[in-house]
């Protein structure tokens, strides 16, 4: 660990540089930490530069929209196992982050609403990122939110016991434009101004994209699935 001197510089001296040995750099400013590079020394090397570019905080969030948001489906018979991948855009040249002592009077940068029945919910890797809470059915998101887009995942899984399943994707922050991805041999969804697009490949599997329309904040799209009979045959 380090300080940088006024004008942002840093130094770090005795650093060993065996080329086998990684080193993260990232940086904190005004309580945000903003993640830097991998860096690896070349055989014989001794000095490495590294850029990292930081902002100023802001718990503004005028700057923020939802440009998209992404619902890829996957039906495991008797349940629904939904990913949730949303692109956050922060229009300005600040970071929007909300300290903790500050959330009881500050609105988040973000809020998803899961919908009703939500079960098992998780992030990538099993770790819940600083900045989200998960409570009572909601996806908050405190920030850092950094200049430009990034992207916030969960997971969730719904019961579909029935053969039609209907659930609202509810969104409280509005979005711009929403994804709905099936396996190509799974259930269609439908829903009011659903219209399919070209599939997609992901990780060596074809998934069919259903496009939806903008939704202002608090609107929400109510999604059927047709699925076919299901049965608990451990020899299958």
């Amino acid at each position: 660990n380090g300080a940088s001197d006024a004008e942002g510089r840093f130094r770090f001296e005795g650093v060993g540089n065996d080329s086998s040995t990684p080193y993260l750099i990232g940086a904190e400013y005004q309580g945000v930490t903003y993640p830097g590079a991998r860096v690896v020394f070349a055989p014989g090397e001794v000095e490495r530069e590294v850029e990292i570019r930081v902002a100023e905080v802001t718990s503004e969030r005028q700057s923020v929209s939802v440009p998209l948001v992404q619902l890829r489906i996957d039906w495991l018979g008797t349940r629904l196992r939904v990913v949730e991948s949303l692109t956050l855009r922060n229009a300005s040249s600040r970071t929007v982050y909300v300290p903790a002592e500050d959330r009881d009077t500050e609105g988040p940068a973000l809020l998803a609403q899961l919908p009703a029945g939500a079960e098992d919910f998780a992030m990538p890797h099993g770790m819940q990122p600083e900045g989200v809470e998960h409570r009572d059915g909601k996806v908050t998101f405190w920030g850092p939110l950094y200049p430009g887009e990034q992207e916030l995942s969960f997971s969730y899984v719904r019961p579909a016991g029935d053969e039609t399943v209907q659930f609202d994707a509810a969104f409280p922050s509005g979005v711009e434009k929403i994804e709905i991805l099936t396996p190509a041999a799974g259930p269609a969804p439908s829903g009011e101004g659903l219209v399919e697009g070209e599939p997609k490949q992901l990780e060596g599997r074809r998934f069919r994209i259903f496009e939806g329309p903008a939704l202002a904040p608090d609107q929400h799209l109510t999604l059927s699935l047709e699925l076919p009979e299901a049965r608990v045959d451990p020899d299958a």
